[in-house]
């Protein structure tokens, strides 16, 4: 990708122990002043392998912080559709102008909802 070495930081902390795993935080960095658009873009690859490595290995990719944004297209890896709908369901309750969590966690419209599943 054409960095130095002392512009990525790489880290990581067990913050919680279990009979069944831990919780592992892992931080993966690199220096954002100049960076070109194609390095954002190869940075969110790697990041989206890491999270499927994880995935694959049996593990969380959400702990306690939720999925949100970023990670909405892991969701129908993560939950049984019947989970999806359920909070779908309670979503338009709830909210039905939508003014809470804008565009967190689930699709908004088909076109993202086909976009994600193309994705993987």
């Amino acid at each position: 990708m054409g960095y130095k070495k002392q512009e990525v930081w790489v880290s990581y902390r067990v913050t919680q122990l279990y009979e069944t795993g831990a919780c592992v935080y892992v931080y993966f960095t690199l220096a954002h002043k100049g960076v070109r658009p194609e390095f954002v873009k190869e940075y969110g690859i790697v990041e989206d392998a890491a999270r499927d490595e994880v995935m694959l290995a049996g593990g969380s990719i959400s702990h306690h912080h939720g999925i949100g944004k970023l990670r909405k297209q892991f969701i129908p890896r993560t939950m049984p559709q019947m989970a999806i709908d359920w909070q779908n369901d309670i979503k338009k309750q709830i909210d039905p102008s939508n003014i809470f969590g804008i565009n967190n966690t689930f699709a908004n419209t088909i076109e993202e909802q086909n976009a994600i599943i193309r994705k993987f």
